[in-house]
């Protein structure tokens, strides 16, 4: 609701705390779960970007999302 009127900072703030937030709060443990940092840059790149979820979504990317 807030994203199409907030400015470019807040919105790159948002994105990285929900990336934090999402990376901390999935099991390291769950069996399939991709690594830290293939996870924190699928949910930064494509996963919690609005502008970018209409592109192409490499194949790591997607498994690490699903």
């Amino acid at each position: 609701m807030k994203w199409p009127r907030a400015a470019a900072k807040t919105r790159r703030s948002i994105v990285e705390a929900l990336t934090s937030i999402t990376v901390t709060l999935t099991r390291p443990a769950k069996r399939g779960r991709p690594a830290d940092a293939l996870l924190r840059e699928a949910l930064y790149l494509y996963g919690l970007n609005p502008r970018r979820w209409s592109d192409e979504i490499p194949t790591e990317h997607a498994a690490a999302l699903a």
